[in-house]
């Protein structure tokens, strides 16, 4: 599984929302977008746009956190999935399924302002 870890960071697109499965476990999902870099020519590369997964404490806690707009650093491990579109088309997409998420490149949780600082990754900008 260490194969397919990832850290992004990005802007939210739509406020995130809470749910609950059948078994009542809650997941909260974020769509970001992530900024790519300007092409050869000066202008920007398309965004990626990527739905990262919150589980249960972590996902209540992003919930109540963040909001559309929030720029955020996401960790945890890439993932493929695909699924049926409203006109039945398949839809292939990768997916974050998150550790943490927070508003700082060392990716503290959400809400857990005691989560300790990793050292040397304040310089990085993205």
């Amino acid at each position: 599984m260490a194969d397919s870890s990832i850290k992004v960071k990005g802007r939210i697109m739509l406020d995130p929302e809470l749910r609950a499965t059948a078994s009542g476990k809650s997941v909260c999902r974020l769509n970001l977008s992530v900024y790519t870099g300007k092409n050869k020519d000066g202008g920007y590369n398309p965004s990626l746009f990527l739905d990262v997964i919150c589980w249960e404490e972590l996902g209540e806690r992003v919930q109540k956190a963040h909001k559309k707009g929030d720029t955020v650093v996401a960790e945890g491990y890439l993932g493929y999935r695909e699924w049926k579109k409203k006109d039945g088309t398949k839809q292939p997409g990768y997916e974050i399924t998150a550790q943490t998420v927070g508003t700082e490149w060392t990716a503290k949780p959400a809400g857990d302002e005691d989560f300790p600082q990793e050292e040397g990754w304040d310089d990085i900008i993205l």
